[in-house]
């Protein structure tokens, strides 16, 4: 009999383990969905090592990381991913192994353990550039961009930024094209280059009013209310301001709806 090959489902991991800008806790409908395609992926790796099924232990190990590790269980993603990156290693299914490798990276950014981040993803960029979905691509790069800036090398983080955006601009996947001007944005804000920060992050933002992704918007309004305050266009960032705590209040996220207040008491003042 033969078997019918399930879905991949590790190809999109990194950028939702991350959580970086996705957030880190799901609801209890996600949680018993993650757990009941645990459970079944479980029992299907069990069938792929009695079929010696080599290719689908690969993507059912990925799977199983991916799963425990939106339910938080850090250490357990790790062993999955490190199980599939060893099983893959002297294979036809090397680029398999690739993508382990990016999970575990966004394990360790997940943790901000930024020389992790940098040692699992630098060996292993000529092969990530080759890995015919780019969206892993593209955020394997900003990862490393974040990583390279957190270690407080800004060079290199423009580099990789640069990168995500390219890949992501060719591919035309928008979401990644946001999230890498919110970066390059963030390194021109550090540098002093107001104008060239408020356009990437008017960009951003822009992007993410087009997809209704309400995290998004409240995110890099934030954002551009201070590259415009830096411009001295006090109205209008305190509508950006305004919009962000109205977002985050209405997302359930009291503390940046907080940060965004204060910003506008602090407008406020004489």
């Amino acid at each position: 009999m033969s078997r019918v090959t399930r879905r991949p489902a590790g190809d999109s991991i990194g950028e939702r383990l991350q959580a970086e800008y996705f957030p880190e806790r799901i609801g209890p409908v996600r949680r018993i969905r993650r757990l009941l395609r645990f459970a079944i992926t479980w029992l299907g790796l069990a069938w792929s090592r009695l079929s010696d099924d080599d290719e689908q232990i690969i993507e059912d190990l990925i799977s199983l990381g991916f799963c425990v590790g939106e339910l938080g269980n850090l250490e357990g993603a790790s062993r999955y991913f490190e199980q599939a990156k060893s099983a893959s290693a002297g294979t036809s299914y090397e680029a398999a192994g690739t993508r382990a490798a990016c999970n575990l990276a966004a394990v360790s950014f997940r943790r901000q353990a930024w020389k992790e981040v940098v040692l699992e993803l630098e060996p292993e960029l000529p092969r990530i550039r080759l890995l015919r979905n780019k969206q892993i691509v593209a955020d394997a790069m900003r990862d490393l961009g974040i990583a390279y800036e957190k270690l407080g090398q800004p060079g290199r983080a423009l580099a990789m930024y640069e990168e995500s955006l390219t890949v992501s601009s060719a591919g035309g996947i928008d979401s990644r094209q946001a999230l890498a001007k919110r970066n390059l944005g963030g390194l021109a804000y550090q540098e002093g280059h107001w104008e060239k920060a408020r356009g990437k992050w008017a960009d951003s933002l822009e992007v993410f009013r087009r997809r209704k992704d309400a995290r998004g918007v409240a995110m890099m309004a934030y954002w551009l209310a201070l590259a415009l305050l830096q411009q001295h266009k006090v109205d209008a960032a305190r509508t950006l301001f305004e919009e962000s705590c109205t977002v985050y209040t209405r997302l359930g996220l009291p503390d940046l709806a907080a940060r965004s207040q204060a910003a506008i008491v602090k407008l406020s003042k004489p």
